[in-house]
């Protein structure tokens, strides 16, 4: 069974509102320094249910397991960090993620289920251990079918025009959900409602945070062109935003990383 997004003005119009909202659930993250893992993760779903692909028993691709990421990805992609330091911070480490999900593909939640950080990973000292060593456990090599990815792509808006950036995502994004990330406020995990969330920083500073969310949407208020934004699926949990959706400006988006052509592996 495929996605698809729905649209709420003519197909015909390049910049219709488009939403992949509730695709697959809301995850919380617990203010725990893993966002990137959650965007990989879910973004591979999105892909492979937009594919209309299924895995063992499900009728399509349910959620993927954020755990095998953390518990695998660091290790296996060391020499990935090490020897493109810089394209990893300038990308941040959700490229590392799908590296990773490309060679050895991902189980679902429910056969490698999250256990959440311990708290020596999240303090700075043992998340800069665990992308350096990593952490294996016993579902790593379970026998079941896991989804993967051929390719991934990563770039940022500050090597595009505006309005070149806006419709080159805009034009991926009817395809799939997308990875995205921004610099935002530290008052963000506190915003309600569903209107358009303002603070977000053109570069980093020291009231700002890098975050990466899901993105899983385009609109414009009042049917206009002037006021457009995106819609984010964050990972902060149900009482975030809009039941953990929000809005921010079109402009807030600095880097975007999308999965390409999702598949099934068989050990």
């Amino acid at each position: 069974m495929s996605f698809v997004p729905t649209t709420k003005q003519s197909t015909t119009d390049f910049y219709s509102q488009i939403s992949w909202r509730d695709f697959s659930p809301v995850f919380d993250q617990n203010h725990l320094p893993i966002c990137w893992a959650v965007v990989a993760a879910d973004t591979v779903v999105g892909l492979a249910n937009a594919q209309g692909l299924s895995v063992e028993d499900h009728p399509n691709v349910p959620p993927l397991s954020v755990q095998q990421i953390l518990d695998n990805m660091p290790f296996y992609n060391a020499n990935y960090l090490r020897h493109r330091r810089e394209e990893a911070g300038y990308l941040g480490h959700v490229p590392g993620a799908y590296a990773y999900i490309k060679d050895f593909g991902l189980h679902t939640a429910t056969a490698y289920p999250y256990q959440r950080m311990t708290g020596y990973q999240a303090t700075a000292e043992g998340h800069t251990h665990m992308l350096t060593n990593g952490f294996r456990n016993k579902y790593a090599a379970r026998a079941l079918e896991r989804v993967s990815i051929e390719s991934f792509s990563s770039y940022a808006a500050n090597d595009y025009e505006t309005n070149v950036f806006v419709g080159s995502v805009v034009k991926q994004l009817k395809k799939q959900p997308l990875g995205a990330g921004i610099y935002v406020s530290s008052h963000f995990d506190r915003f309600k409602g569903n209107g358009i969330f303002e603070d977000i920083a053109d570069v980093p500073d020291t009231s700002k945070y890098g975050h990466a969310v899901v993105l899983t949407g385009f609109g414009h208020e009042s049917g206009g062109r002037e006021r457009m934004f995106w819609e984010i699926k964050n990972s902060y949990g149900l009482e975030f935003g809009d039941g953990g959706y929000a809005k921010i400006p079109v402009e807030a988006i600095k880097y975007v990383w999308h999965p390409n052509e999702a598949n099934i592996k068989k050990k």
